[in-house]
């Protein structure tokens, strides 16, 4: 075994020059995996925290029905206090925001073809800080 050894050292020494291409191409392998899986990972976190922020939140909460039979009567399946929904989520201790939205199916009409959309919304003054903006 001894002998081996000394052998693979031997021709690692003599060639020199295949053995440090053998190395470069194991070591641009490693860096390429190392930064492929950076890519992958941060591109998983960043599309959870864009479906946080976009549309969806930490927690959504609804009246019961409201995901399967709401899409085409969301106005049947509203909360009907908020006010009171809002202060008892609020008591919560890691609880730090609270913001309801409201989205409802629509059908945009030009003179070229309509066709469907949805619309959201939310009290821009539930948030201090947020800019308040009007087109009107």
């Amino acid at each position: 075994m001894l002998g081996l050894i000394k052998l693979a050292l031997r021709n690692i020494f003599r060639h020199r020059g295949r053995t440090s291409m053998t190395l470069a191409s194991i070591l641009f392998g490693v860096v390429a995996l190392i930064l492929a899986g950076g890519f992958i990972e941060d591109t998983i976190v960043e599309t959870g925290e864009s479906m946080i922020r976009s549309s969806t939140g930490h927690i959504q909460v609804a009246r019961r029905g409201l995901l399967e039979f709401g899409s085409r009567n969301p106005e049947k399946y509203l909360i009907e206090d908020p006010d009171k929904l809002r202060k008892k989520m609020a008591a919560a201790s890691d609880v730090e925001d609270i913001m309801f939205r409201l989205g409802f199916p629509a059908c945009w009409v030009t003179a070229a073809p309509t066709g469907p959309s949805s619309a959201k919304g939310s009290s821009p003054t539930a948030r201090p800080g947020w800019p308040v903006t009007s087109p009107w």
